[in-house]
């Protein structure tokens, strides 16, 4: 193989190039079709077997060093080529990087990029595979930091540098399917990584069973069609099971209950008509060792006359 200007080597048709008999002089083209010439080898350097070399990528000139294994399978790319997609095959970078808008957010983008659109990325089966969809927009890491910046909890993730936030699309979509759910800047926000977490276990729970639409509550029907409202809450992620009801306002009622006494924090509430302990209390069923219960969950907070 010779030093040739006009010849392109493309990574999924090596030839049996040997890892240090890069020819300079020579067009490659990555996995991503992006094309660039070998201008230089740098002095061997034992840390990486003195095979590190020189690219200059045609169409936008950026300079990138690199190892012979890199080059030879295509892994070498120009993330200021804002015309090619760079990430995945499908998204794009537009010219920025890291720095220009933080590795939290770059991150996050990156990440989506592999869920939804990767089918080798580990977490994939839970995303992409799912139905999960990405709005088109944010295909492009450009528009991604203009919108997500605008998001709900971004301000207070940045006020509270000490507490992890996540990046999620379920608290605004809890009552859609989550295999038609998709990220966009009308369905997701900052929230901290509890919030995150208790939802998901959530989402979990209902995707085993029957979701109701409301939070919290999994409805079970039995074979003549009679249905039952079990509720369940996690406190300190541990799942409490707070029994079965006949009636789902009732369920819904019991459920926000129980958040509001039990929670470190205020967990999203269900939109629900009004209903007291003593008037939800009435549609659960075994009384009795649901009383002991509620005891346990809330000691000095039930007055017994509420359950008379």
């Amino acid at each position: 193989m010779g030093n040739n200007m006009n010849e392109i080597i493309n990574p999924l048709n090596k030839n049996n190039l040997g890892h240090r008999q890069i020819p300079l002089n020579t067009v490659f083209k990555n996995s991503i079709g992006q094309e660039f010439i070998v201008i230089d080898k740098l002095p061997d350097l034992p840390e990486y077997h003195g095979n590190i070399y020189v690219c200059k990528f045609i169409k936008t000139g950026t300079i990138k060093q690199t190892t012979a294994i890199s080059i030879i399978n295509g892994f070498v790319k120009d993330n200021k080529d804002n015309h090619s997609p760079n990430i995945c095959n499908i998204a794009y970078t537009d010219g920025l990087t890291k720095n220009d808008v933080g590795s939290k957010i770059y991150n996050v983008w990156k990440t989506l990029i592999h869920k939804i659109y990767n089918t080798n990325y580990g977490s994939y089966y839970k995303y992409g595979a799912k139905g999960v969809k990405l709005d088109e927009r944010w295909l492009h890491l450009k528009n991604f930091y203009e919108d997500v910046i605008k998001l709900p909890g971004y301000q207070e993730m940045l006020q509270n540098p000490n507490i992890l936030y996540n990046f999620d699309k379920d608290i605004l979509q809890s009552d859609i399917p989550i295999n038609n759910r998709i990220y966009s800047k009308d369905t997701c926000m900052w929230v901290p990584w509890y919030v995150n977490n208790n939802q998901s276990k959530i989402d979990t729970m209902n995707r085993n069973n029957f979701a109701s639409k409301y939070r919290g509550v999994t409805v079970y029907t039995n074979k003549n069609g009679i249905a039952s409202y079990y509720v369940e809450v996690y406190v300190n992620g541990k799942r409490i099971r707070c029994g079965c009801f006949s009636n789902e306002i009732a369920a819904a009622n019991a459920y926000n209950w129980y958040v509001s006494f039990k929670r470190d924090y205020i967990s999203e509430l269900n939109d629900v008509p009004y209903m007291s302990v003593s008037e939800w209390i009435k549609y659960k069923k075994h009384k009795p060792n649901f009383i002991k219960l509620l005891y346990h969950l809330v000691p000095n907070k039930l007055d017994p006359k509420d359950i008379i």
